[in-house]
């Protein structure tokens, strides 16, 4: 199940310990969200460690090119289309897959490109965008965002031999 308590937490210790380099900041982004969907369930389904590297690089590769941005140069809708980019990569390259319970396998069909309008509101009020450090209050509103918009990824869950797909929210 979805802890948003630890992404939370990993996300305010993100923000009050920033990371210099662009790089090790896209990664400790990356390596919190991984943490955070390890433990995502759709039905009986558990969602598969065996794109873990892909997905996080995915993620990793595109925050980097996102941090690259000078953001006072930038609006808050480039930098929230930006990071609904990021975190589209790590869903769909490649696709997540979801297994086991016996005899059930799950595969991802539906990840809403609705982030950006999500962490709009947010981007334009928080500090991040001028190069400032965020807050516990600032990550406390991006981890429920992303939090939020993670829950509405739909998995196709089907049982073999042959079945319907029941369409399954993460949970």
């Amino acid at each position: 199940m979805l802890d948003a308590g630890t992404f939370e937490n990993n996300l305010a210790d993100l923000f009050t310990t920033a990371p210099a380099e662009r790089q090790d900041a896209a990664r400790s982004w990356a390596d919190a969200y991984l943490h955070y969907v390890r433990q995502a369930q759709a039905g009986p389904c558990f969602r598969s460690t065996a794109t873990d590297v892909a997905s996080r690089l995915a993620l990793e590769t595109t925050l980097v090119s996102m941090f690259a941005r000078t953001y006072p140069d930038r609006s808050a809708k480039d930098a929230a289309l930006d990071f609904q980019s990021a975190f589209l990569a790590f869903w769909l390259s490649p696709p997540q897959l979801f297994l086991p319970a016996p005899a059930t396998v799950g595969i991802l069909s539906i990840v809403p490109p609705t982030l950006a309008g999500l962490l709009l509101p947010v981007l334009k009020s928080n500090s991040m965008l001028t190069g400032e450090t965020g807050s516990r209050t600032a990550a406390s509103r991006f981890a429920s965002i992303i939090d939020g918009w993670t829950r509405t990824i739909i998995v196709a869950v089907t049982v073999t031999p042959p079945g319907t797909p029941v369409p399954t929210p993460l949970t």
